[in-house]
């Protein structure tokens, strides 16, 4: 998949933060939005997202082959449904467990698990998709196929990100670290093409910064887009995505 977006503009607080601004992501390349503090690197990530209203422009999910739009602007599917945000706060629950965390974010996202053209990058993990039988899955039109990523369970995402020793603990008694590791396990639960992570090595020791890099390193090779927005350089291949303040 591909994001695209064409002169988009933010208005927050009745006070323009950009315009003008348009980019294009690059296949198995993260996209490293970068300026100044107060430019508007959040909004635009929660502008994509569908949490903030599009003032201006498109912002589009497009199948790179076919050049069909597959959600946003000119779609009748919100680019929403599409995305992981991992923003600064880490939205846990104290009273829960780990591992139940993780049980609800799959149970909540999975029913709006979007599906994409035939045409998009055939899955390369070789990894069975995990499926919610609890919920009514609505009949798939002739067009489709069910996304080429793959989720995994959660006791394989906590694995992955190194916290499977601590399934059983409640979230309250986690350190900032081990919370953040945590937001990262739940990007692999439900499948999304497009990860929006803000300032993701926040709190990450050198161990779970490596871990987060390898994640999105295989994300990109299943053909998923990334935006990050980072004051320092990504040591995974980018194209940037500059801001300044009032414009493009």
């Amino acid at each position: 998949m591909l994001l695209r977006a064409e002169t988009v503009a933010c208005i927050r607080a009745e006070r323009m933060l950009f315009s003008g601004l348009s980019f294009a992501s690059e296949p198995a390349r993260a996209m490293a939005l970068t300026g100044p503090n107060g430019v508007g690197k959040s909004s635009l990530l929660r502008l994509i997202a569908g949490l903030l209203p599009l003032h201006d422009g498109t912002i589009s999910l497009v199948d790179p082959t076919s050049g069909d739009i597959v959600a946003g602007s000119g779609h009748d599917r919100p680019l929403g449904q599409y995305c992981h945000y991992l923003g600064h706060r880490d939205a846990l629950k104290p009273s829960m467990s780990v591992i139940e965390t993780l049980a609800f974010w799959s149970d909540f996202l999975a029913p709006l698990e979007p599906r994409l053209p035939r045409k998009a990058q055939p899955d390369v993990s070789g990894q069975p998709h995990r499926h919610n039988h609890n919920t009514a899955t609505p009949p798939e039109s002739p067009r489709t196929e069910s996304l080429p990523l793959t989720a995994v369970t959660a006791e394989a995402a906590l694995e992955r990100v190194g916290l499977a020793h601590l399934a059983d603990l409640s979230c309250q008694l986690l350190s900032a670290g081990q919370r953040r590791r945590l937001t990262l396990a739940r990007l692999l639960v439900v499948a999304r093409p497009l990860w929006l992570l803000d300032e993701p090595t926040t709190a990450l020791d050198s161990a779970g910064q490596d871990i987060l890099w390898q994640l999105c390193t295989s994300h990109l090779a299943q053909g998923g887009v990334i935006m990050v927005a980072t004051h320092a350089p990504l040591p995974i291949p980018d194209t940037p995505v500059a801001l300044e303040r009032g414009r493009s």
